[in-house]
């Protein structure tokens, strides 16, 4: 017999998983954090129920993640830059479609940067497959050359972005949130 899962926002802003049969004792596993939920409810609705869609899928296989960054001012996006963290002065992040994400050790519970480490990369393959399963644009472990700025030059990979674009250019999606 399956499962059918059921989800249910607190108050306090956390996310359950219920799962179970309703004759059953219910189980419950806490999927996003109070950090996740503040940044996923500044992006647009449909990006929301996405990035939401992606860590009931991510958890489905046992991947828990935090949702780090959502919308960013232009004056965020522009220290980003500065910093070496984006390429761009004005990205995916001031549409309202963009999230930075991390993966949580399954060894320490601990957030874990290190996506390119031998026990969290397939995890983080993983979380990629389902994002681009949804419709999601990731640039996964493509390295990226800064072409302007401080920083010009400079490479990284970002396996920690990505990006619901739904056809649309930047241009034409910093256009619909009136920032273009």
């Amino acid at each position: 017999m399956r499962i059918k899962p059921h989800y249910l926002l607190l108050s306090g802003g956390i996310l359950l998983l219920m799962t179970g049969l309703l004759s059953r004792k219910k189980k419950y596993n806490i999927i996003l954090d109070k950090t996740s939920e503040k940044n996923i409810a500044e992006l647009l609705p449909q990006v929301q129920a996405k990035v939401r869609e992606l860590a009931f899928r991510a958890d489905s296989y046992g991947i828990k993640i935090v949702i780090t960054d959502g919308y960013r001012t232009i004056a965020e996006q522009q220290a980003s830059k500065e910093s070496g963290k984006s390429a761009t002065a004005l990205g995916w992040h001031q549409t309202k479609r963009a999230v930075d994400y991390v993966v949580i050790d399954p060894k320490t519970g601990k957030k874990n940067y290190k996506a390119n480490d031998p026990s969290m990369k397939p995890l983080y393959d993983k979380v990629i497959e389902i994002a681009q399963s949804l419709g999601f644009t990731a640039l996964g472990f493509k390295v990226i050359k800064i072409k302007s700025g401080a920083s010009a030059g400079k490479t990284f990979q970002d396996p920690y972005h990505i990006q619901y674009e739904e056809g649309l250019t930047k241009a034409q999606a910093l256009k619909q949130v009136g920032v273009a």
